[in-house]
């Protein structure tokens, strides 16, 4: 995997053609350090776990809203559909509101699970969903 992300990195640049700066040969480094990090962190691939999707685009509806998304990558464990979301920092995203404008709703892995997994993955049952940090390739509770 690791060979595969320098690679892959250096695909993305290409494709996209990317402006490279003096600064960003500094930055691609850290990132790269960073990733590497990441991808190395137990957390990040769960034993036993297969991946078998990544970058997944959805459409569908789900509770009578009409939603769309990108799945960042779906594993296979034990028969059944892990859903991993990947975040920049280390925390959940805040959620929605409740009617005392708190912010306590967590909805994102929810509609991942019951609106995207049933579209692209049709014959997997949902064996989780969870959080992980680019930064530190932990679980993020």
């Amino acid at each position: 995997m690791l060979q595969e992300l320098e690679t892959d990195w250096e695909r993305a640049e290409q494709e996209s053609n990317w402006l490279v700066t003096p600064e960003w040969e500094r930055e691609r480094l850290e990132h790269l350090s960073t990733l590497r990090q990441a991808v190395t962190h137990p957390g990040f691939l769960t034993e036993s776990a297969r991946p078998i999707g990544t970058e997944q685009d959805f459409e569908g509806e789900w509770m009578g809203f009409r939603v769309r998304g990108t799945l960042d990558r779906v594993d296979e464990l034990n028969g059944r559909a892990l859903i991993i979301d990947y975040k920049s920092g280390s925390t959940k995203p805040l959620g929605v509101q409740d009617r005392e404008r708190k912010l306590n709703l967590d909805v994102q892995l929810a509609l991942y699970a019951y609106a995207a997994l049933p579209q692209i993955y049709p014959d997997h049952k949902l064996g989780g969903a969870m959080y992980v940090s680019l930064r530190t390739g932990e679980v993020i509770d």
